[in-house]
């Protein structure tokens, strides 16, 4: 099956990957970081020009550290916004406190930019707690993310790998253990031409060539190499990774096994052919026993080739069954012999499997015979019965009697009969074996002997 090739890549933003030996290590964490930088930077130094002016005036200098703490007391708070909110209650607390300080009213410009410097320290403190709460919650967010879907990689029954442009294999879930037979220490770090086989060599080079150039592969079939060098058939889902500056970093592969489907593809095309054997065979039957069934009337003509044609859909029944391997020689005869009571029939031989064609010609014999005792022999009576045996002979041919015994006295024919063309036909011309009939006093006796 050709190769369908897509763009549609897989694009790294944030992360590429999760922690462990399996899947590749965050790089988020140093991202976020960063973004700290600034704020810790500004918080610093208003801290520090605060600290400073206290010194000058030490009559308030605890004013800042009080009220900064109070703020980074919200650090720990569930909400991100509870640091903005303790500033909010901290300014004018500040402001009261200035007037506080100087009862008199005056105005003393060294505590006022005191004052000042400390809102200013306390709402900059405030919006780098609110920061990072807001970016601590972001970072666990995307890291209950990543864990999810590593976790959905890891134990998905597929067998998913990924290999860097060079086609070395960076990461391998625990289908790829399963449907490869490698464990992930043994195939991180080897060439994914690891499991590809000689002659299929090619095909990786190309496949390799598109995804470095970050076209996508879909549903690709084709067969890999297990560890015990058993084959595997495969369907392939092949994606590039791109980072965020646009280039292919590598590319991931879901490979699923399609073995079962592969045998099930096969086992039907050949049912269908073998079933469309059957069905000429079928039909073939069918014409030659309308063209050799003959009568007196009408009536009796359709009875005759309905009957015949009967014989045939039971034993197809049978096919059915078995899946089309043939029929099994005892269920065919109690099949025929069913309507007529276990009390009036005895049946005895080995299992044996007749093959579809050969079955048939013994099913219709069987039916003939049946119906000829029904209307002439043992069968036609009370207390009639018959006895059907069979055995596999020194020759390798297969021997079935039919015996009747109890009937109405039996004289021999004296014509042949159109049931016993129609079973010579079968069985002689058909299935190049014989059939003997003698017709005793006592009851017909019939022996048919056939190759297997």
């Amino acid at each position: 099956m050709p190769p369908a090739w897509s763009a549609e890549p897989i694009v790294l933003t944030s992360a590429s990957g999760t922690s462990g030996g399996r899947i590749g290590p965050s790089r988020m964490a140093p991202q976020y970081l960063r973004s700290w930088l600034g704020p810790a930077t500004a918080v610093a130094l208003v801290a520090a020009g605060a600290m400073i002016f206290d010194v000058m005036t030490p009559q308030v200098i605890s004013v800042t550290l009080f009220y900064v703490g109070v703020v980074l007391i919200g650090f720990w708070f569930p909400q991100p916004k509870a640091a903005l909110a303790l500033a909010l209650l901290a300014t004018p607390l500040i402001i009261v406190g200035y007037w506080m300080a100087i009862p008199e009213g005056r105005v003393v410009w060294e505590a006022w930019m005191n004052r000042s410097l400390s809102v200013c320290s306390v709402w900059l403190t405030a919006i780098f707690v609110w920061r990072i709460r807001v970016l601590q919650q972001k970072l666990q967010q995307q890291s209950r993310e990543i864990m999810w879907l590593a976790s959905i990689v890891e134990f998905n029954n597929d067998a998913i790998i990924s290999q860097d442009p060079d086609g070395i294999i960076t990461s391998w879930n625990r289908g790829a253990e399963r449907l490869h037979g490698y464990l992930a220490e043994e195939a991180i770090g080897k060439p994914v031409t690891l499991l590809i086989l000689p002659e299929r060599r090619d095909e990786a080079r190309a496949i390799l060539g598109r995804m470095q150039r970050g076209d996508r592969i879909e549903l690709y079939e084709t067969v890999r190499r297990r560890k015990d060098g058993g084959l595997v058939d495969v369907s392939l889902t092949i994606s590039p990774v791109i980072d965020a500056e646009g280039k292919v970093v590598g590319a991931s592969t879901i490979a699923r096994d399609i073995t079962e489907r592969k045998r099930s593809e096969a086992e039907m095309s050949i049912l269908a052919r073998e079933a469309e054997h059957r069905a000429k065979n079928l039909l073939a039957n069918v014409k030659a026993i309308v063209h050799l069934s003959q009568s007196d009337t009408a009536e009796d003509l359709r009875q005759g080739i309905e009957g015949r044609i009967g014989a045939l859909a039971k034993v197809h029944s049978l096919f059915v069954q078995s899946r089309w391997a043939g029929a099994e020689l005892g269920s065919l005869v109690q099949q025929e012999l069913s309507p007529y009571g276990r009390m009036r029939t005895q049946i005895d031989g080995p299992t044996v499997t007749l093959r579809p064609g050969l079955a048939q010609a013994i099913g219709v014999a069987l039916h003939e015979l049946a119906t000829n005792a029904a209307k002439y022999g043992a069968l036609s009576v009370a207390e009639g019965q018959v006895r059907v045996e069979w055995s596999h002979e020194e020759d390798g041919q297969l021997l079935v009697r039919w015996t009747e015994t109890g009937g109405p006295p039996v004289k021999p024919p004296t014509r042949r009969g159109f049931g016993t063309g129609v079973m010579e036909s079968m069985i002689r011309d058909g299935m190049k074996g014989r059939v003997c009939l003698d017709w005793r006093a006592e009851g017909l006796a019939c022996e048919i002997a056939v190759p297997t």
